[in-house]
């Protein structure tokens, strides 16, 4: 399923808007890396192929989380 309104790309821009520090991860199994290139070039951007782990995800939240911040 995807979002009904808006892809994800949407979503992020959205976000950027509001909360320009957010970090961000699109999870998918089916995005085309090439819709979202730009965003992925960002600092605080990364992707996470579908399916993954649970620990894929600690390990890419822990990578975005600022210095200083409790785990």
């Amino acid at each position: 399923f995807g979002l009904p309104d808006m892809d994800g790309s949407d979503v992020y821009q959205l976000l950027r808007k509001v909360y320009p520090l957010l970090p961000v991860i699109f999870a998918s199994g089916h995005l085309d890396r090439r819709a979202i290139h730009e965003a992925l070039a960002e600092e605080r951007t990364r992707f996470l192929q579908k399916p993954f782990e649970a620990s894929a995800l600690l390990e890419m939240i822990a990578e975005l989380r600022p210095q200083g911040t409790p785990q």
